[in-house]
């Protein structure tokens, strides 16, 4: 008997090697039943958002549908100059537009959302002669949801303005103005940089003691950040153009001097159509 056991072990281990067809199509099977196991738990245990629940734009904003809560990021370096013009942001905010704005510390978020009672329960009953209403009061309604939407915008714009470098002042132009918009690219969209050339694009960008930066500025009246790589324009259409033409043409290297000439002729053009 243990004769014949070790013949059907041996024979067992011989059907079972690791080099024949069998054991490799027992492999197949056991990873197909793996993947199908995989499937059916990722399906069960997927989380499905409903469709518009949650938005970013490019600015990093996020935007979420529900109550229209938007959501700014600020940078550890941005903490202490927030902290000193907080309540006059909190005065521009809920005393101008209207809109409530709290700091969540811990996500280090600004949120701006609309005010408590423009938020109104969709689910409630309404009787026969509440649901027949007229096209004025329809009309108005949808009036009232576009201002709230455009205010809550320009208060996101005039608080990522405020995050990303400018001051309050310049940032109040987003408010007052209609025509003034915020434009953002990296150096390396432009020409590829890094290291010393890096430092010294910016060093370029800048000037001594931000005399081109200035220049730029007061010649095509805009205004400019540089954070790091990053640039942000602050303006009008036409003279944010104008100013990435000048920002763009000394990344690629042209000097300086040539670059005042051309803000010349520039600020010349804009006293001639004023």
């Amino acid at each position: 008997m243990d004769g014949s056991s070790m013949t059907l072990d041996n024979k067992e281990i011989k059907k079972t090697r690791r080099g024949g067809i069998k054991f490799k199509e027992r492999r197949l099977a056991l990873k197909k039943a793996k993947k199908l196991a995989l499937a059916t738990i990722n399906r069960k245990t997927k989380t499905r958002y409903p469709r518009g629940s949650k938005q970013t734009d490019i600015n990093g904003t996020k935007r979420i549908s529900d109550g229209g809560i938007r959501k700014i990021h600020v940078p550890p370096n941005r903490m202490s100059p927030l902290k000193k013009s907080w309540e006059q942001i909190v005065i521009t905010v809920v005393e101008k537009l209207g809109l409530e704005i709290r700091m969540n510390t811990l996500s280090k978020c600004i949120e701006i959302r609309k005010p408590s009672q423009a938020i109104k329960d969709t689910n409630s009953k309404h009787s026969k002669d509440d649901m027949v209403l007229d096209h004025e009061s329809i009309k108005e309604n949808s009036c009232t949801s576009q201002e709230n939407e455009n205010l809550l915008q320009k208060a996101c714009d005039y608080v990522k303005a405020f995050v990303i470098g400018y001051n309050l002042n310049d940032a109040e132009a987003i408010l007052r103005l209609e025509d003034i918009f915020l434009e953002t690219f990296q150096i390396q969209d432009v020409k590829r940089l890094s290291g010393d050339h890096l430092s010294r694009c910016i060093g370029r960008l800048s000037g001594r003691d931000g005399r081109t930066k200035y220049a730029i500025e007061n010649a095509t009246r805009t205004r400019i950040v540089i954070a790091g790589s990053s640039i942000h324009i602050l303006g009008s259409f036409n003279c944010i153009a104008m100013a990435r033409r000048s920002v763009c043409s000394l990344i690629l290297g042209t000097p300086p001097s040539k670059v005042y000439n051309q803000l010349r002729t520039i600020s010349k053009r804009l006293k001639e159509r004023l």
